[in-house]
C-alpha cells in the first residue's frame, strides 16, 4: 500500500470512529447511517437510496442526517472497498449539505480510489471552492485546503497521467479529457495534430477522370492522444454515396486508421495509415506549422502522394490529397475532405 493510501486509510478509520461516537451522544434521534448501511449490504445500493429519501420525507425529525453521520457512513463502504456504494452515499450526503467542503472533498476521495481521476478532481476544486467561505471553521479549512491541495498536485502530476491506448477505449468516456491530452512531456509540435482531437463529420470529394468533382462519401474522423499523451491516433468510419470516381472504386465502406508521431531529432512526423479500403498500408512524413501539415509519401497506386490538412480552426478544416506522376515536379489533386467539429 502506499504511502498516500496508507495515511488516508487511518483517517478513514478515525472519521468512522468519531461518526460512531457521535452518533451515540445523539440521544434523541436514531442512526440514519446503521439503518442504510443494512439496507445497502443486504438488498443493494437502490434499495439504500429509496430507503434514504423515503426516511428523509417521512422521519427527518426521528433520524440523524448531519454531514458527519453520512459521510462516516460513506468511509464504512470505502474501507470495505465497496467504491460504488461509498460514492453513492458520498453523492448523498453532497445533496443534502451542498455547502458542505468536507462532503466534496471525501467523493473526490472516493473517486480517486475508483480511478476516475477526472471526477475526483471536480470534487476537489469545488471543496477548495466551498472552502473560501468566511464562515468555515478555520481548522477545518487548514486541514480541507491542505488534503484538497495536496491531492490535486497528485492528480495532476505527470505520475498520475494516463491516456488508453487500446482501440476499444478510444472513445472511452472521460468526463474531463474524453479524447486524452497532450502529456506535459510531450514534444509541443505533437499539439499540431493533437488539436483535432475529438469527433468530426466529414465529407469527401473525388475528382473524377473528366475533372468535375464530386461528393462520393460521408465520414465520421474520430481523433485522441494515445501512448500517454506523446502520439496522435485517428479513426476513419466512411460510407460511400458515390462509386463513379475512379479513386472510390471499392464496393464497401472504408474503416481505416493513422498512428501519428513527432520525431524531435528530425524535426518532422512519422505517420502510418492501416486501412481495410484496398488492405493497404501506407507510411508518410510530415512536417507541420499552426498554419498547416503536410505529408509525403508514396502513392498506394504508384508515384508519390502528398496530403495536406490547412484551413484548421476550432471547429472546421479541410484536408486534400495530390498524386504525382513526376517525382513531384506536377501534382494533381485527387481527393478534398471538408471536416466539421461535433465535439
Amino acid at each position: 500500500m502506499s504511502r498516500h493510501y496508507h495515511g488516508k486509510l487511518c483517517i478513514c478509520l478515525l472519521v468512522v470512529l468519531c461518526s460512531t461516537v457521535l452518533s451515540a451522544t445523539n440521544d434523541s434521534k436514531e442512526s440514519v447511517a446503521d439503518e442504510l448501511y443494512n439496507t445497502i449490504t443486504e438488498r443493494g445500493i437502490e434499495a439504500g437510496i429509496t430507503q434514504f429519501h423515503a426516511l428523509k420525507k417521512n422521519h427527518s425529525d426521528d433520524y440523524d442526517f448531519s454531514e458527519p453521520e453520512i459521510n462516516g457512513l460513506g468511509y464504512r463502504f470505502v474501507l470495505e472497498n465497496k467504491l460504488d456504494e461509498a460514492i453513492a452515499v458520498f453523492n448523498l450526503n453532497c445533496e443534502l449539505h451542498p455547502g458542505s467542503a468536507n462532503a466534496y472533498d471525501s467523493l473526490g476521495e472516493a473517486y480517486l480510489r475508483k480511478g476516475e481521476n477526472g471526477k475526483a478532481i471536480e470534487r476537489y476544486e469545488k471543496a477548495l471552492v466551498l472552502l473560501a467561505n468566511p464562515d468555515v471553521d478555520e481548522n477545518t479549512k487548514n486541514a480541507l485546503t491542505q488534503n484538497a491541495e495536496a491531492k490535486l498536485n497528485y492528480l495532476h502530476s505527470p505520475d498520475i497521467y494516463r491516456s488508453s491506448t487500446e482501440l476499444n477505449d478510444f472513445l472511452a468516456n472521460n468526463d474531463r479529457y474524453p479524447f486524452g491530452r497532450l502529456n506535459p512531456q510531450a514534444p509541443p509540435e505533437t499539439e499540431h495534430w493533437g488539436r483535432l482531437a475529438g469527433e468530426w463529420d466529414c465529407i469527401v470529394e473525388a475528382r473524377l477522370p473528366s475533372g468535375n468533382w464530386v461528393k462520393v462519401g460521408k465520414a465520421k474522423w474520430l481523433w485522441k492522444y494515445i501512448l500517454d499523451g506523446f502520439a496522435v491516433q485517428d479513426l476513419w468510419f466512411q460510407k460511400w454515396i458515390d462509386l463513379r470516381a475512379t479513386l472510390a472504386s471499392v464496393n464497401r465502406d472504408v474503416v481505416g486508421t493513422n498512428i501519428r508521431m513527432y520525431l524531435p531529432a528530425e524535426d518532422r512526423w512519422e505517420a502510418v495509415w492501416l486501412t481495410n479500403g484496398k488492405n493497404t498500408t501506407s507510411r508518410f512524413e510530415a512536417i507541420s506549422d499552426e498554419e498547416k501539415i503536410v505529408m509525403t509519401g508514396e502513392h498506394a497506386q504508384g508515384g508519390l502522394a502528398r496530403i495536406t490538412f490547412f484551413n484548421i480552426t476550432q471547429d472546421n478544416f479541410d484536408w486534400k490529397s495530390e498524386r504525382s506522376q513526376d517525382e513531384g515536379a506536377s501534382w494533381t489533386e485527387t481527393l478534398r475532405i471538408h471536416g466539421k467539429r461535433l465535439r
